[in-house]
């Protein structure tokens, strides 16, 4: 963290941050302690991602850290989206449940958190056109909007 701060002084940088999808525990530790300017996890609607959206969100906002919002889909192939295979292809990294909802819901939810973007993974150029339409014409979900998706999603 020296290095970095002496590195930021200096201008050689501007930002930096901390990322992990495994542990919010030890990630609001981390963002607590230290100077991050930004915060990487993992944001999807499943439970096991609930302490990330309840308890680390709120501590990069109180920082007003940027917030990078990744595993949108579920990680892997898309777990979460419908259509797309629901094995886990990386345990325990990527998310199971036994339902899967489009991928509109799964964006409009996460770009519905307080984030200030969101990597999305896409295989081909179609779903990248499909994921910047849902975008485009998205509305953001309401609370109660989010709290039901968690409820289906588990």
């Amino acid at each position: 963290m020296t290095a970095l701060q002496k590195l930021r002084e200096q201008k050689v940088l501007r930002f930096f941050g901390v990322t992990g999808h495994d542990d919010a525990a030890k990630l609001q530790e981390a963002i607590e302690l230290y100077p991050f300017d930004t915060l990487l996890t993992t944001l999807n609607p499943v439970s096991r991602r609930r302490p990330f959206r309840e308890q680390l969100l709120p501590v990069a906002q109180r920082k007003q850290m940027g917030v990078i919002a990744m595993k949108v889909m579920g990680g892997g192939n898309g777990c979460l989206v419908t259509g797309n295979p629901r094995q886990k292809v990386l345990q325990p990294y990527h998310d199971q449940t036994p339902h899967q909802v489009a991928p509109s819901s799964l964006l409009r939810y996460t770009l519905s958190l307080p984030i200030s973007v969101a990597v999305v993974g896409v295989a081909s150029i179609d779903q990248l056109r499909a994921n910047v339409q849902i975008v485009r014409d998205a509305q953001p979900m309401a609370l109660v909007q989010r709290q039901e998706l968690e409820q289906v999603m588990g």
